[in-house]
């Protein structure tokens, strides 16, 4: 893509807007592309009383675009290793906190609605908007990382590195915080909240350690052997 983009633009910044703008358009043509047959293929099988669940539209073509938000990052530390985001701890602070910001107020507005599945039913435009700003709050807080931000310290510490560590699995289990998926969370809070006296925040406290738990003996019991097989098999020293 760096090639293809060159005769557009020389400077760093001009290149990065470009390929920018070339990623999210090819990630949202690739969303697009995967909504549409998905929902093609169940229109088909509509007469067999099969609906097209939103988990797999959103969850999977969904994450093109939180992709493409990592990439265009990326794009920035590539094109501009120079930035004073990289020579300023400040200033990547400052970028740090901003993403952390942009974070706490997409999940604010979400849970003000009572979900993200009520959300995108009352606000779908705003829905949208929200959630590429939420792939962009985590962008930036990446970028100042990154940079080497004052809170950088927080995320060297052991408990952080192995929570980052069983991210994918997290990824997987994260559904077990839904209310609406009653296997796992309502499950869990059934048994916990009368013990946590109903508090809200011990028990989200809780549902948190029992999803990290379960993420945990994802990552050993399988990820992790499967990880070592595969280097040792794929992986030249």
């Amino acid at each position: 893509m760096a090639r293809g983009t060159r005769w557009l633009a020389d400077k760093p910044v001009q290149r990065w807007v470009v390929q920018s703008l070339v990623v999210l358009l090819l990630a949202q043509a690739l969303q697009n592309i995967g909504r549409t047959t998905l929902d093609f293929k169940y229109d088909m099988l509509h007469y067999a009383d099969t609906d097209n669940p939103g988990i797999w539209t959103g969850t999977i073509f969904g994450r093109f675009i939180d992709f493409a938000w990592g990439i265009i990052g990326g794009l920035w530390a590539v094109l501009r290793p120079d930035s004073v985001i990289f020579r300023k701890r400040s200033v990547a602070t400052l970028i740090f906190v901003l993403g952390c910001a942009m974070l706490y107020a997409v999940s604010a507005w979400t849970d003000a609605y009572g979900g993200v599945v009520q959300a995108g039913v009352h606000e779908p435009f705003l829905f949208t908007v929200y959630g590429r700003s939420y792939a962009l709050g985590a962008t930036l807080i990446i970028l100042g990382l990154y940079g080497n931000s004052y809170c950088n310290g927080i995320f060297e510490h052991r408990v952080p590195v192995y929570i980052g560590t069983l991210s994918y699995a997290i990824y997987l289990t994260q559904f077990m915080s839904f209310g609406s998926v009653h296997q796992l969370a309502m499950a869990t809070m059934a048994v916990l909240r009368p013990m946590l006296a109903y508090n809200e925040w011990l028990s989200a406290l809780a549902t948190t350690l029992v999803m990290l738990l379960v993420s945990a003996i994802a990552y050993h019991a399988l990820e992790e052997p499967l990880y070592n097989m595969l280097r040792k098999r794929w992986v030249k020293k």
